[in-house]
């Protein structure tokens, strides 16, 4: 009697302790990612290759690390720059930038489809004094398209659905908005 009792209650127990965790939205529509650099992108002359900039070798490691197990978390760190510097430069960059990393973890190249001076200068200026704990890696953000000039905002003027109000220009929402510094 004792044996089935305990039976049965290690079978409710086990029985009780499971759980189903469903991690993933169900999408109505098949998720389409943005455009990529198609080739006809160009690689610019952004002077991170030359004696401009520190040796990557020399350079401290910058806020592209990660608190996980993976320590490299460039993509991230890089979307966060270019979403600031192209509010800092007006938001008239468009298309799509992509920035490659040396073995080293230095950004060598920056590739732009359509290039904007202001936009890589400011992307240039935090990529070139740090090096991440990464391969060769290529990380890639896109600006979107028609951008012409951000949205003035405020108390009397609200943003556009999917925008965020940060320091009075409009932006698009996104999970480290609210969250913008100059370490990117």
């Amino acid at each position: 009697m004792t044996a089935r009792l305990f039976a049965g209650t290690v079978l409710l127990i086990a029985a009780g302790c499971q759980r189903h965790a469903d991690v993933r939205d169900q999408l109505e529509a098949p998720f389409k990612p943005p455009p990529t650099i198609q080739g006809d992108a160009e690689v610019l002359d952004t002077g991170l290759a030359t004696d401009a900039f520190p040796s990557c070798t020399s350079r401290p490691a910058g806020p592209c690390v990660s608190p996980t197990d993976f320590a490299c978390a460039f993509s991230p760190w890089f979307a966060k720059i270019a979403d600031r510097c192209a509010t800092e430069t007006g938001c008239k960059a468009n298309g799509t930038v992509e920035a490659t990393t040396s073995d080293d973890g230095c950004v060598v190249d920056i590739a732009m489809d359509r290039p904007n001076d202001a936009f890589v200068t400011c992307v240039v200026r935090d990529v070139g004094s740090v090096r991440c704990p990464c391969g060769k890696v290529t990380a890639s953000y896109f600006l979107g398209l028609g951008n012409n000039g951000c949205t003035p905002c405020g108390r009397e003027f609200v943003c556009p659905n999917g925008d965020v109000c940060v320091a009075g220009q409009c932006v698009r929402a996104s999970p480290d908005a609210g969250k913008r510094d100059a370490g990117g």
